[in-house]
């Protein structure tokens, strides 16, 4: 799965530098999904003595426990592209032009993350039916892995904002710099999110998911609306980032089911176990 990811992400970055349109990124969607379906696929014959079969009664019952996940996935639809069509709305399509370099400049190195992520992903759920202190060390290891590697990104694009996006935009693109800079300070937060998801299945906290991200949603067109009109894209990206800070890690102190995970989320931040994981 990390061949794939680095795969699709190599040609992402090729249609930037190319110019390509925009049919060849929906492309890329697919062919991300489909090399996945096609590694899993043989992944599985390789371990598996079971032949692959149907089941409905197994597809129903798939269905009724990833109900909140369609749910909140939704939401999640809602609030990722709001920014795009209240700039449109609301400014002009340079302005959507520029946040929508930004982002895909931001989201460029986003299958490292994926990849930290879905390797720890079987381990946590394991740990949770095994060990709950090696459940929540883990879970603690992987909000400072990300958060961590978020920050270092950020500092990284806010310093060379300038040379990344006229090295794959060009001149022309300029004014998408300080967006950049802006937005990349939402990776870190993003990732919090995916995180909590991790363990919000493995405490069973499924039907939490939309109220989160339904709030997010919320939110998002309320800032979007104050400050798109007197920032633009600088505003949108502004937006993006307190509803990241807000959703995934503000709102964990304000409803009482997560607080468990963000108190493992601080323990996380401690710089203490960002050098036990660096020297392991």
């Amino acid at each position: 799965m990390l061949c794939s990811y680095v795969i699709v992400s190599l040609y992402r970055i090729f249609l930037l530098v190319e110019e390509k349109s925009i049919f060849w990124f929906a492309i890329v969607n697919s062919l991300d999904y489909g090399i996945i379906g096609i590694s899993l696929f043989f992944i599985y014959r390789k371990i598996s003595k079971q032949k692959l079969g149907f089941s409905f009664e197994l597809v129903k019952s798939l269905f009724c426990r990833s109900k909140y996940y369609i749910l909140a996935s939704m939401m999640v639809t809602l609030f990722q592209n709001i920014d795009h069509i209240m700039l449109k709305l609301i400014t002009n399509d340079a302005e959507n032009g520029y946040y929508t370099a930004a982002i895909t400049s931001v989201t460029v190195v986003q299958f490292v993350y994926i990849a930290i992520t879905d390797s720890m992903r079987p381990v946590i759920l394991a740990n949770k039916k095994t060990s709950q202190a090696d459940y929540e060390k883990n879970i603690s290891r992987l909000y400072c892995i990300t958060t961590y590697l978020g920050i270092v990104q950020a500092v990284g694009f806010t310093v060379f904002a300038n040379l990344i996006i006229e090295v794959l935009y060009g001149e022309k693109y300029l004014p998408s710099v300080m967006v950049l800079q802006v937005l990349v300070w939402f990776m870190a937060f993003s990732c919090m999110g995916v995180v909590r998801n991790i363990w919000i299945l493995a405490e069973g906290k499924q039907s939490m998911l939309w109220k989160i991200n339904l709030a997010g949603a919320l939110l998002n067109i309320v800032i979007n609306a104050f400050l798109i009109p007197v920032c633009g894209a600088v505003g949108a990206a502004i937006a993006s980032l307190l509803t990241q800070i807000f959703t995934n890690f503000i709102l964990g102190f304000i409803m009482k089911p997560l607080r468990g995970n963000n108190r493992l989320l601080i323990r996380g931040l401690n710089p203490k176990l960002l050098l036990d994981v660096v020297r392991k």
